[in-house]
């Protein structure tokens, strides 16, 4: 595979997905439900429908009104109440509590309920505060839980029973007591700023009082809506309910916390927090019950869902209650538009509708490209343009019952009979009668199965255990398949994307059911081993190439063409008879069952494998730090690969290939003289697609561990220029009042700077970092302007150093940069360092190497991601590489010796719009290999991916490794060189006559800007045209016929 295929694999984060068995997840009726007879309980303020089966309880979600439904399973057998969900707003996670002690956590990435906390007493009511606390109201306590739902703070209640709370923006709440009718006012640190102060009006329930989020109270006393702004103190009637009376209502609220709603039997009224106005609209599904995600309208009954039209009334969503029960066949044309066949009727379901079809076992329902439907049945054809609504019936004279109807990519219809064959362009309105033995030669042979082929191949089935493969210009060939030379019985193929065939037989004398398999046309066949004994006599395909088989009661998949194979039946019921498998373009997978529902997969064998990754800081007893947050400071390794740690908030999402499917994780790279770890290394098995492991660091020793780095992306002269760093905390204790020095060289000037930054003197610079908390890491910047003065020979460096508290080591932390400074530069290129020093020539192989990599978007818009690959050279050691430094947020992986580097949302603005901030760069640290020898060449560039467009490929830095016999200490030992400094022309005088190959010139940064290739001769004196060069510091190249090279530095004016 290539390298830009390998970046581009990363760009659209695409792997394989492969789980344990109890991990698949299936729902009943497709886009609907888990279950038939769904109980709708209501709709969340994040907009989340909520329903459950009224059958096995099982609860499912959606968060597309409806259109889809993701199952979640029972939560312990319980019945749910749609007002105990502690919604956040979030559409990730959720709260349930069960009115009595248990609050749980719904995470929907991961899909699965679980306990979050347990409490020993009752409580009366749950609610989660404005900043996402949940809050819990218990008999003689309350409560205030973390986001984990584990408990940060515990008051006593002197609120007593019966209590009701609401949040308010300020972070506090109201607590009412129903019983005594008094109201407290409570801050987000438990403490009682108004203890049990009696209400005005003792006329409530809860379900008519709601408090918005400046605390005011609403609430619905004698069939009005009253007000109160004083927490209660008074109530005022609100105006414009002179027509009408509130009788028999229920109050709901909207998601934005702007509209009050009440429903009724016949009408529903909105009245608008915000311009005081109220709006009537009827219902017309009477009964119904009403919620309001949003600014829509949603009302609901135990069988429809039905969102608020345009002209304000109810039009019907989606059905909760369908029966398509012992389906036998399913066709999926795309999403949310299948074919059903039953032993009750034929169905087409059409996003959340079933609609009966009146036709009994058809031959073929063809889906069309312009959406309509083709169907070939005993006696007729029938066309339908309405999504099969309604069906046209038509017969050509030609029609022979019996025989195949079937279409190619292109809309070409084409029907077989046992004589002929007929082709149609205009969807079954005209026929041609074609010259079968002209373009389909042996086509009397094939009796079934004609399928195109996106390659624009026609594959038949023919009589015997062969295939016909006709091309597009009709010419045939005969794929055979008869291995044993005996008549098999032919029951189903497939030809998959990359052209590979798949073909079912049955030994007539044996009864043995085998899957071949034939790699391409001419390839050589084999037999596919299965786990069990097949019992139907045919496979599904997707356009990825998986293979879906099952044997009655279980389903299986193959990712690797039949190699292997997983039981994905899941949760599916033991008791389950499976009659048919079809798999959508999406890669959902559809189940017909005997005597039950049709189901589909909550997961999709696409490539989606995701490894989410967190590392925490535990105690000295593995206990968890309350609301500490992963940390950054950590790497991962799987398979002598190595994936970065500092992701989006401390979590880190790898896209996985096939091959790591059982292989183990394992934290790297965190502070060993501060930490171990708790728990052994984790091993992927993904669940759907997704798999969540967390990791820990126990605190071995109490101190902070402060690590610094610094860079500056180039040193132009007579330009302000920005230096960057970069401070880390890896030990286990916060370091107070941290701050930094930097000492500049004299010819840059400081400027400005980050953190309060003050001058010292004329060369130091201090910045106040103040406290940082262990695993933290904080960012620094200062602008120094580069003095014009500056010589392009000389080495420009300056340093930083970092102090804090409690520190584990007594020595100052520091790290310094020497670099040359530049004029014009190539704005997408690669310098290498040693030692913090810019070099360009030679390196000793104790050296500690440092690799930038610059770059700029010089293109015509803005770059949304920024992606660097270095295929590391084998003079470096890939697993020491380290990215330590960067201008914008990164993220990066190591995958045998490939380094990519991650801008992920970088927004990089083109150079047209802003030249300084469509500049970006990234150092990173490696050790050279240690198989290293003196006179080697260590030869490294990058490709620079700005999206999806072709690479940038930086120069090729170039290192030799050992000290040259002979370079500039020694120069007039090899030639002199003048003038230097250089304007047009310069003359290189050899001590003495020698066979000189090839002259080159390089600039800083080991980019070859010029070459001139010499004549196979002697020479002693050479002369190069140098005035196209920009000005600066070069080197002169000079190889000789057995490939020694010497280098002498001049200046360009």
């Amino acid at each position: 595979m290539s390298i830009r295929s390998i970046v581009f694999s990363f760009i659209i984060a695409i792997c394989y997905t492969v789980s344990g068995q109890n991990t698949y997840k299936w729902a009943a009726e497709p886009r609907i439900n888990a279950a038939s007879n769904m109980n709708f309980l209501g709709v969340l303020n994040s907009g989340t429908f909520v329903t459950q089966s009224q059958i096995d309880l099982s609860i499912s979600l959606s968060d597309s009104e409806g259109q889809e439904w993701q199952n979640l399973g029972p939560l312990q057998n319980q019945y749910l109440d749609i007002s105990n969900f502690m919604d956040s707003g979030s559409k990730d996670t959720l709260y349930y509590h069960n009115a009595s002690t248990d609050v749980y956590i719904i995470d929907k990435n991961l899909g699965k309920i679980y306990l979050g906390y347990k409490s020993k007493k009752s409580f009366s009511d749950a609610f989660m505060t404005s900043q996402g606390n949940p809050v819990l109201l218990a008999r003689d306590s309350i409560f205030l839980l973390n986001k984990k739902a584990k408990v940060l703070k515990t008051i006593k209640n002197t609120f007593g029973d019966y209590l009701m709370g609401f949040p308010i923006d300020s972070g506090q709440f109201l607590i009412i007591n129903q019983i005594n009718k008094t109201l407290s006012l409570i801050n987000q640190d438990l403490s009682v700023l108004i203890n049990n102060q009696p209400l005005a009006n003792n006329s409530y329930n809860k379900p008519y009082m709601w408090v918005n989020q400046n605390g005011n109270i609403y609430g619905l006393f004698g069939n009005k809506l009253h007000i109160s702004t004083d927490f209660g103190q008074t109530f005022q009637v609100l105006s414009g309910q002179e027509n009408f009376e509130l009788s028999g209502s229920r109050l709901s609220v909207n998601a934005n916390k702007k509209v009050l709603a009440f429903s009724s039997y016949e009408k529903f009224y909105f009245y608008s927090i915000i311009t005081n106005k109220w709006r009537i609209v009827d219902n017309t599904n009477p009964g119904a019950t009403l919620d309001l995600p949003g600014e829509k309208i949603i009302s609901h009954d135990n069988s429809n869902i039905y969102l608020g039209g345009s002209d304000n009334n109810l039009i019907k969503k989606a059905s909760l209650n369908f029966g398509a029960t012992n389906v036998s066949r399913i066709q999926v044309f795309e999403n949310d538009f299948l074919y059903f066949e039953s032993d009750q009727q034929n169905s087409i379901f059409d996003k959340g509708e079933l609609r009966p079809v009146g036709f009994y076992a058809p031959y073929e329902f063809l889906y069309m490209n312009d959406g309509s439907l083709q169907i070939s049945t005993y006696d007729s054809f029938y066309l339908s343009s309405d999504k099969g609504k309604s069906f046209t019936p038509y017969r050509p004279n030609f029609f022979d019952s019996g025989n195949r109807l079937t279409r190619d990519l292109n809309n070409k219809l084409y029907f077989f009979t046992s004589t002929d064959y007929f082709t149609s362009l205009d969807n079954g309105s005209s026929w041609q009668k074609e010259d079968g033995n002209k373009y389909f030669p042996q086509f009397s042979a094939v009796k079934r199965d004609v399928k195109p082929h996106h390659s624009g191949n026609h594959f038949g089935r023919s009589d015997i255990s062969n295939l016909i493969r006709y091309n597009s210009n009709g010419d045939a060939t005969t794929i055979h398949f008869n291995v044993n030379y005996v008549q098999d019985i032919f029951h189903h193929f497939a030809v998959l994307p990359d052209m590979t065939v798949l073909c079912f037989l049955e030994n007539k004398s044996s009864k043995k059911q085998t899957l071949y398999r034939k790699s391409g046309i001419n390839g050589a066949v084999t037999s596919v081993n299965f786990p069990f004994r097949p019992t139907n006599n045919t496979f599904v395909t997707d356009e990825e190439g998986n293979i879906y088989i099952h044997n009655g009661k279980s389903i299986f998949a193959s990712l690797d063409l039949g190699t292997n194979w997983i039981n994905i039946s899941g949760d599916l019921p033991e008791d389950i008879q499976i009659n048919a498998l079809a798999v959508g373009k999406d890669k959902t997978i559809y189940i017909a069952c005997k005597g039950s529902n049709v189901r589909k997969s909550l997961f999709k064998l696409i490539k989606t494998n995701q490894l989410i990754l967190e590392t925490y800081r535990l105690n000295d007893a593995c206990d968890m730090i309350e609301d500490e947050q992963p940390t950054t400071l950590v790497n991962y390794k799987i398979d002598n690969e190595i994936f970065t740690g500092n992701g989006i908030g401390g979590t880190t999402y790898i896209y996985v290939d096939k091959y790591m499917f059982g292989k183990e994780v394992e934290i790297v790279d965190y502070n060993t003289k501060v930490f171990s770890t708790c728990q052994g290394n984790q091993f992927i098995s993904f669940v759907d697609g997704k798999q969540k492991m967390y990791f820990n660091l126990k605190e071995l020793k109490s101190c902070s561990d402060l690590t610094i780095g610094i860079s500056t992306p180039f040193l132009r002269r007579c330009f302000s220029v920005p230096i960057i760093g970069r401070v880390s905390n890896t030990g286990s204790k916060n370091s107070q009042n941290t701050y930094v020095l930097i000492h500049l060289d004299s010819l840059l000037t400081f400027e400005s700077g980050s953190h309060n930054a003050e001058k010292i003197d004329d060369h130091t610079i201090k910045l106040f970092l103040g406290d940082i908390k262990a695993q933290e890491t904080v960012n620094f910047f200062i602008t120094v302007h580069v003095d014009c003065q500056a010589s392009f020979q000389k080495l420009i460096c300056f340093d930083a150093s970092v102090n804090g508290s409690a520190s584990c080591e007594s020595a100052t932390v520091k790290d310094s940069l020497c670099i040359f400074p530049i004029g014009s530069f190539d704005p997408n290129d690669i310098q290498a360092f040693a030692n913090g020093r810019n070099t360009v020539d030679y390196v000793e192989k104790k050296d500690q190497l440092l690799y930038r990599i610059r770059f700029q978007n010089t293109g015509t818009d803005t770059a949304f991601n920024v992606f660097i690959t270095d295929t590391l050279p084998p003079e470096l050691n890939p697993r020491s590489v380290r990215p330590i430094i960067a201008s914008h947020d990164y993220s990066w992986e190591l995958r045998d010796n490939v380094l990519l580097l991650k801008f992920e949302n970088i927004f990089l603005p083109d150079s047209n719009k802003n030249e300084l901030l469509s500049n970006g760069y990234i150092d990173f640290k490696i050790e050279m290999a240690d198989n290293i020898t003196n006179g080697d060449r260590i030869e490294n560039f990058a490709d620079i991916y700005f999206d999806f467009n072709l690479p940038v490929r930086t120069n090729i830095s170039s290192l030799t490794v050992g000290k040259p016999s002979s370079t500039d200490d020694h120069p007039d030992e090899i030639a002199i060189i003048f003038p230097n400094p250089v304007r047009q022309e310069l003359y290189i005088k050899m001590k003495q006559t020698m066979w000189v190959d090839m002259i080159s010139i390089l600039d800083l940064h080991g980019k070859v800007v010029k070459t001139m290739a010499q004549p196979s001769q002697k020479s002693s004196f050479l002369n190069v045209e140098i005035s196209e060069i920009p000005e600066g510091i070069y080197l002169l190249q000079i190889k000789d016929n057995q490939g020694r090279m010497f280098h002498r530095k001049f200046i360009k004016m």
